[in-house]
């Protein structure tokens, strides 16, 4: 990019997340010991990695990407009797939460919706639209839209459906949806609820 004057060199350095100054004390801005606002520093390398592809600069903003990720260390939970952890948001105030959940779907289910997604891979039925991040295909189905499930689910098909040429993409939404939507409800609607204090 063309950049003209120090003012341009500043607004750039500061959309890339680089600390100005006394930019850390004035704003708060977490700079994780190097300088760098990562929250602002790390997308803007992923989109500069994909822009610049192919060449050097793009494959030195991926060794960077590879070694800020080498920095990460595992999750941890601070109250491990509840198995959660809230996280403030700038202000101080605890809004997020994130808990470890486990076994919200059975193996069996979890097998299940495979075998369905086995069905729709070979027929390539996944979305092809584009990511609104990197623009390529996005592979991608929807099971609920607008909060009703995509197929208005009659019947549940058989396991026999999947196994002839007749199976159809509906088939496969309804099949799949009908196996997940009691766990989600059931379990973790459930926990969402507790952990956040809403109903």
């Amino acid at each position: 990019e063309n950049i003209d004057s120090s003012s341009e060199v500043s607004t750039f350095l500061q959309n890339a997340g680089i600390i100005l100054g006394t930019e850390t004390a004035s704003k708060g801005i977490r700079d994780d010991l190097v300088g760098i606002d990562l929250s602002k520093f790390t997308p803007f390398l992923h989109r500069y990695a994909f822009h610049h592809r192919g060449t050097d600069q793009g494959r030195t903003a991926l060794s960077i990407i590879e070694k800020l990720s080498a920095r990460r260390v595992p999750f941890s939970f601070r109250d491990h009797k509840k198995n959660c952890a809230t996280i403030n948001d700038n202000i101080g105030n605890g809004r997020n939460v994130i808990s470890h959940e486990e076994k919200i779907l059975p193996s069996r289910v979890v097998t299940e919706v495979m075998e369905v997604m086995d069905v729709i891979k070979e027929r390539q039925w996944l979305s092809t639209n584009p990511d609104s991040v990197d623009g390529l295909p996005s592979l991608h189905l929807n099971l609920i839209t607008d909060g009703s499930p995509l197929f208005a689910q009659e019947s549940t098909p058989s396991q026999s459906t999947f196994q002839s040429d007749s199976v159809t993409f509906e088939d496969c939404i309804v099949k799949m949806t009908s196996l997940l939507k009691p766990h989600l409800n059931d379990k973790l609607l459930k926990r969402v609820r507790q952990l956040t204090n809403s109903s």
